[in-house]
């Protein structure tokens, strides 16, 4: 007769799950809060109240405050990675992942993302505190560069892109395209309709800016 015994679970498997749930409330409650008071203006104790836990429970989380925001952006990082990973698989031609890419960057609801790279990178401190955490970001930026790469090197074997062109060239003029700042100045630019933006910076990057 089988047994009507339940199994057992992994010791510390809820405990664990209850953990993840609570670091993952932090993190919410502290994009929340820096999204609409920016850096300086958010504070462990406004982010413990939000969440309705002790400012104790946070620092067994995030040991400060610059943790906490290391830990956001990077969560940001690996969300957008998904998307280029998602794109970069599909069977779409060279060029229009990488359009793709670009359109993702610029839609409207990914705004969210940029401020949140803008206000924590806005910091000197957490700037500094990003150079020291190198180890932990570059795998993630090594990551994209690999994958536009393989986008890139299968746009040239498929004469849509030209060979001469060096691929590391096109790469760091990409993802100049992606960077915050970057994007940061160009939609706060009055003399561009944002319904324009993308248009414009999709023939520079494909075209040149030569007239034809």
């Amino acid at each position: 007769m089988p047994s009507l015994e339940k199994p057992t679970k992994p010791a510390g498997s809820l405990k664990e799950r209850q953990r993840e749930e609570r670091a993952r409330l932090i993190l919410e409650a502290a994009q929340t809060i820096l999204l609409e008071r920016g850096y300086h203006e958010t504070s462990i104790d406004d982010i413990a109240a939000q969440v309705g836990i002790a400012k104790g429970t946070v620092y067994l989380h995030f040991p400060s405050k610059e943790d906490l925001m290391i830990a956001l952006v990077e969560r940001q990082l690996q969300n957008f990675v998904q998307v280029i990973e998602a794109v970069a698989a599909s069977t779409s031609s060279a060029r229009e992942r990488l359009e793709a890419i670009l359109q993702r960057t610029y839609d409207p609801s990914e705004a969210r993302r940029m401020q949140i790279f803008l206000e924590v990178f806005g910091s000197a401190d957490m700037r500094s505190r990003f150079a020291e955490k190198h180890e932990r970001t570059q795998p993630i930026i090594d990551h994209v560069r690999n994958l536009l790469r393989e986008i890139i090197e299968q746009g040239k074997a498929q004469g849509e892109f030209d060979p001469n062109i060096s691929t590391k060239v096109m790469i760091v003029m990409y993802l100049n395209l992606l960077s915050p700042r970057n994007y940061h100045h160009l939609t706060t630019d009055q003399t561009v309709a944002f319904e324009e933006l993308l248009p414009q910076i999709i023939q520079i990057f494909f075209h040149g800016i030569s007239r034809k």
